[in-house]
């Protein structure tokens, strides 16, 4: 599996997560994915969501946070020209389900965050793009990891998913304490589900990515 000009089996890809640190203003989002880039990452990644899916109307105040975040779709286009113009890969989690077409249409690949490994309806719809895909796996059963692997493979119509779907091992905790970041998951679920599986850090510093 190739991807962000890298091949899986021997190489190693460095993801910068940007998330959405740069608080809404666009500006900054093109100066971290410049900064990412600068820094020696194989790509960078940012969330991507429409804010009324996202949070409840019942809670205006996390509302108006959750929006104060959202870039919105002219916002994520312009990033995408941007990547371009320095020939960096960039691309995003969907954290609402609405906005795949999107991330199908501007980015490379589409990530799925931990939140969602049991969602079905995102699963799937991430599946039909035909892009690579990186599911996180934090706070999941081996049994929901199963699950949401079984949902990809039958959108995807073929049962040889290992060059569409890569699970992302990764502990829902921020910090994660070092001790809890259970690195021994990765040739667990690689065992398990017979795909590619990389890390997905929370722990403060890079002792566990150099493990």
């Amino acid at each position: 599996m190739e991807i962000f000009g890298k091949i899986l089996d021997r190489e190693v890809v460095i993801v910068a997560e940007i998330g959405v640190n740069h608080e809404g203003n666009l500006d900054t989002a093109i100066n971290l994915m410049r900064l990412a880039r600068d820094a020696g990452a194989d790509a960078a990644k940012f969330q991507t969501f429409t804010p009324e899916r996202y949070a409840s109307a019942s809670d205006p105040a996390r509302l108006e946070r959750v929006t104060g975040f959202d870039l919105g779709e002219d916002g994520f286009r312009t990033l995408a020209t941007e990547a371009a113009k320095i020939d960096f890969p960039i691309f995003s989690t969907a954290v609402s389900e609405d906005v795949m077409g999107l991330l199908d249409e501007l980015f490379p690949a589409i990530k799925i965050a931990s939140g969602d490994v049991n969602f079905e309806p995102v699963i799937r719809a991430a599946a039909k793009t035909g892009k690579p895909t990186f599911l996180s796996t934090g706070l999941a059963t081996l049994d929901e990891v199963v699950a949401a692997v079984k949902w990809f493979r039958d959108e995807a119509g073929t049962d040889d998913i290992r060059d569409r779907l890569v699970l992302m091992q990764c502990v829902s905790a921020y910090p994660t304490p070092i001790e809890e970041a259970n690195i021994l998951a990765v040739p667990f679920l690689a065992e398990q589900t017979g795909l590619r599986v990389g890390y997905s850090n929370h722990v403060i510093g890079i002792q566990v990515c150099l493990a």
